[in-house]
């Protein structure tokens, strides 16, 4: 447990150096030399350390490492999304250690998320992002490989997007769905994010409506489409949910912050239509109401969560763009006029505070996704 935490500390401490550099070179040696750290421990890991390494990770790299050509390679694990196939296929040309392939895996996460948060300007905050990172889905990126893979190309495809690049976007919400299909739902978090700044709070009520509708009569019907599609087939259970109401701690932990969180986005929202500084931009309006409307929709699913076989991994893509609201929640604090001359580094430990509790409760406790305790490779 404690290697995890030391670790974390170690990598946030040399990028909340780093990133106060003003040479260049020597801010991004230290993002490499944080990043170095949690891909060395990844690379490290035994290979019962996260489930999936032995289901498929393990698997496929040796295949592709035996194959002669990718078209063989392809044809025999074609049920795999194409873009991690290729990965494996390109790496399993330079080496065949799995201990490599880890370490690139998990700095393919990582490079993603540092230069999402960089496209937003959130070079001073790089150590909080991150560390919001390590506490939530770094251990889960031990076992949901293809899928954390994936979600951190949604992230970064949502950063270009916040800054209208669109058509870096696509590539790359495109690379994220050849990774695992189920980030082709981030598309409906475009579409969200479009209707957020053309109606603003009205797509709030509509999530309200639809979300009743769905509870009521929505989800069997959905079940019974998705079935029709053939390329969906394997995700239909996704949607289909066992009818429980027994919701997790984990979850309660989760409800709480997202409500928190959606508190501060609308009464800096709100603020922020009565305020016409550059600071406070429409632009910067329409973003705050779509993390909203996204941090709705993950209340909203919180039953969900606690009833469905496995629901929650297609709503991951989404529940990952949680970390956009979480280290803006110190600036929202400030915005909002708390007063006090250390409320942003306040505002910080408690949110780092919540997350280790979360940590602990989810990977620890609950051992979620099996990488309690770590255990180095022999």
């Amino acid at each position: 447990m404690m290697i995890y935490l030391i670790v974390f500390f170690i990598s946030a401490l040399i990028l909340y150096i780093g990133t106060r550099q003003k040479n260049k070179i020597l801010t991004w040696l230290s993002i490499f030399a944080a990043l170095f750290l949690v891909c060395f421990l990844a690379a490290l890991r035994d290979e019962e350390v996260g489930t999936d390494v032995l289901t498929y990770v393990k698997m496929l790299f040796y295949r592709a490492r035996a194959s002669r050509s990718w078209a063989g390679y392809y044809v025999r694990n074609k049920h795999f999304e194409i873009g991690y196939l290729a990965l494996n296929y390109i790496i399993s040309r330079i080496t065949d250690k799995l201990y490599i392939l880890h370490y690139l895996i998990e700095f393919i996460i990582c490079i993603n998320i540092v230069i999402s948060f960089l496209e937003l300007g959130k070079k001073d905050y790089l150590w909080f992002g991150m560390t919001v990172y390590y506490l939530l889905y770094y251990n889960q990126s031990y076992n949901l490989v293809r899928q954390t893979i994936s979600c951190s190309f949604v992230f970064l495809a949502f950063s270009l997007l916040r800054n209208q690049k669109y058509g870096r976007t696509i590539f790359f919400l495109a690379i994220a769905i050849s990774f695992h299909i189920s980030s082709i739902i981030a598309v409906l978090g475009i579409v969200l994010y479009i209707a957020s700044k053309k109606f603003a709070l009205k797509v709030t009520h509509a999530i309200c409506l639809i979300s009743i509708v769905y509870y009521l009569i929505g989800e069997r019907l959905i079940y019974i489409i998705i079935n029709w599609i053939s390329i969906f087939q394997k995700y239909s259970s996704y949607f289909l949910r066992e009818y429980t109401y027994d919701i997790p701690i984990t979850l309660l932990l989760y409800l709480v912050f997202a409500l928190i969180e959606s508190i501060l986005i609308y009464k800096t929202s709100m603020r922020g239509q009565a305020d016409s500084s550059a600071d406070n931009d429409k632009e910067t309006n329409h973003w705050n109401l779509f993390l909203m409307n996204i941090n709705l929709i993950s209340v909203i699913m919180i039953p969900f969560l606690s009833g469905v076989v496995f629901f929650w991994r297609l709503s991951l893509s989404l529940n990952f763009l949680s970390m956009y609201t979480l280290i803006d929640v110190p600036k929202r604090v400030l915005n909002i006029n708390v007063r006090g001359k250390y409320q942003k580094n306040i505002s910080q430990g408690i949110v780092i505070s919540f997350l280790v509790i979360y940590w602990i409760v989810y990977y620890v406790i609950f051992n979620n996704n099996e990488t309690i305790p770590y255990v180095f490779a022999v």
